[in-house]
């Protein structure tokens, strides 16, 4: 399989969240997208032309629409949760 473009990445984001009870940590999440995608290692190590992630970078460019869309709680460097995502 190809490397799934934003939408898709964003629904199944939400419900990744959703089943990790509304929260989970960024690697993990990326992790666990990569095999609900059946990424092949290669895709999950592809790089786009800024030397990052395809993959990855797609999840996190996802992250910043969904918390855009008020779908993702807003990240609060005092909170101490970095690198955790949370459902609104």
């Amino acid at each position: 399989m190809s490397i799934p473009r934003l939408p898709e990445v964003k629904k199944t984001l939400l419900e990744e969240l959703k089943n990790g009870g509304g929260t989970g940590k960024r690697q993990d999440v990326i992790k666990a997208l990569a095999e609900r995608f059946k990424l092949s290692e290669a895709e999950i190590e592809q790089r786009d032309p800024s030397g990052g992630k395809t993959f990855a970078h797609r999840v996190d460019s996802a992250v910043v629409q969904l918390r855009k869309a008020g779908r993702i709680k807003p990240f609060v460097a005092a909170s101490g949760r970095r690198g955790i995502w949370e459902l609104s």
